[in-house]
């Protein structure tokens, strides 16, 4: 009997240290899935290291592994409470669009996911209508973006027009864009450029709903085009930049672009081409007064940018040059100067081309060669008009003299935090097309380290070469 008794409370006490070690295994468990440093973090350096060493890139997968998991938790998670988009605090855009022109938008998108890329013949002008603050107008609508983020998804991104007699918040045209291409970045883009005296170009977090259904969270963002320049009170001003073909000759064929084709042409990455800087490339509004002084004064630029002169300053305005590069140091803004992405405004009665202060993505910096000139001025390779400018001793003393007294004061970071607590909430509460509320609260925690990361490299930087 005593050794039954005695086999028993063995027994129970074996099951309580196996449900101890379950119990502890599973605190661990929870643990490592709570943190983002284990979950997204890590992860992401592992997938960048072995993209650098083999080409092969991972991260794609590993974020639909994760990100399964952090949808699942979404939908099971009766705690996490969701706002209400339509409760008033955001602008809504409440777009109509007929039968036949879904079916259109539909068929384009399956068409353009089998190339890869969005032939712009197909992707025509559509009549609808859209009602802001309770007023209906006329506007044609079709896709914004060149690559299949931005229309291969349930979520798609638009190009709006309105009728040449109305306006929309002062707006004939402006993008409509999925928030997580975007995330906050363009929103404190617009307040660093306010504070070094940009040009401001206007935009906007809005919930954008289509024939009567909610799509999420949406960046709003104007176009360049004449009321952007009277809103800068740029007068006779022409906006200038490269032409977007750089989609329809990569074609998306090699990992996704071309290096090189048949007949020895090197290509570059994304947004660029060989031809960036012929005058075949370079995209004007042909139909505006006195378009021959001004591409005059564009090819003067491209040939001086070809021959990689010296005095490629002049061409610009060196306060507004110098506001630009301090501006892209804060954000780590490389992207936005590529290619067709990169805009001008010519201003005939200087012969001046201003830069546009546009941002889509933040970045952190990188010390090279003993400074980030090198980072922030190469795309895949150098690029052409920033690598040479990079050298002027004026421009650069010029930037560092704005930079260094806002880094010594300043409330960038208190600012985003403030951009995050007003539309955090509402992006959070919608389903995005790749992110879910894990991803995106990492993503914007990311963006603020960006933001403090930048400010303290080019504090110490200037520092120590001074």
């Amino acid at each position: 009997m005593r050794d039954k008794t005695k086999q028993h409370l063995t027994n129970i006490s074996g099951r309580k240290k196996t449900l101890i070690i379950l119990i502890i295994l599973l605190i661990v468990v929870l643990a490592f899935y709570k943190s983002d440093k284990i979950m997204i973090e890590e992860p992401q350096k592992l997938a960048e290291h072995i993209y650098s060493k083999t080409g092969i890139d991972l991260l794609p997968f590993l974020k639909r592994v994760t990100g399964a998991l952090f949808r699942l938790e979404d939908e099971i998670n009766v705690f996490s409470v969701k706002k209400n988009l339509l409760d008033g605090e955001l602008p809504i855009y409440s777009l109509e669009l007929n039968p036949n022109d879904l079916v259109h938008f539909d068929n384009l998108s399956k068409q353009a996911m089998k190339s890869g890329y969005l032939p712009p013949e197909l992707n025509d002008w559509r009549k609808a209508k859209l009602r802001v603050n309770g007023k209906e107008y006329k506007i044609e609508t079709r896709f914004h973006g060149d690559i299949p983020a931005h229309w291969a998804s349930n979520l798609k991104s638009y190009q709006i027009k309105s009728d040449k007699d109305e306006y929309i918040n002062n707006m004939r045209r402006f993008n409509l864009i999925i928030f997580e291409d975007r995330l906050f970045s363009s929103i404190i883009g617009k307040a660093v450029a306010k504070k070094f005296g940009l040009m401001d170009v206007r935009n906007d977090i809005v919930v954008l709903e289509i024939n009567g259904v909610v799509q999420g969270v949406y960046y709003l963002e104007e176009r360049l085009d004449e009321n952007f320049l009277e809103y800068n009170r740029c007068s006779s001003c022409y906006v200038i930049g490269v032409s977007d073909n750089w989609v329809d000759d990569h074609k998306y064929d090699i990992g996704p672009y071309k290096s090189a084709d048949p007949n020895g042409v090197t290509w570059e990455t994304g947004h660029r081409t060989p031809f960036d800087y012929e005058m075949a490339n370079a995209d004007a509004d042909l139909s505006i007064s006195n378009i021959s002084s001004m591409m005059y004064a564009v090819s003067k630029l491209y040939n001086s940018v070809n021959n990689k002169d010296k005095d490629i300053l002049d061409y610009f305005d060196k306060d507004q040059l110098s506001s630009l590069n301090a501006f892209r140091m804060l954000t780590g803004n490389v992207h936005s100067i590529a290619g067709d992405n990169f805009r001008m405004v010519y201003k005939a009665t200087n012969s001046k081309f201003y830069p546009v202060p546009l941002i889509e993505v933040s970045t952190k910096l990188k010390l090279e060669r003993g400074g980030v000139e090198h980072y922030l001025n190469t795309f895949g390779r150098p690029l052409d008009i920033f690598y040479l400018l990079a050298r002027d001793d004026e421009l650069m003393y010029l930037t560092h003299k704005k930079i260094y007294p806002f880094l010594l004061d300043n409330t960038l970071l208190e600012e985003y935090d403030q951009i995050v607590r007003k539309y955090g909430q509402y992006a959070l509460s919608y389903r995005t097309n790749e992110l879910n509320r894990r991803h995106l609260k990492s993503a914007f925690k990311e963006q603020r380290n960006i933001l403090q990361y930048n400010m303290e490299i080019i504090r110490k930087n200037l520092e120590y070469s001074k």
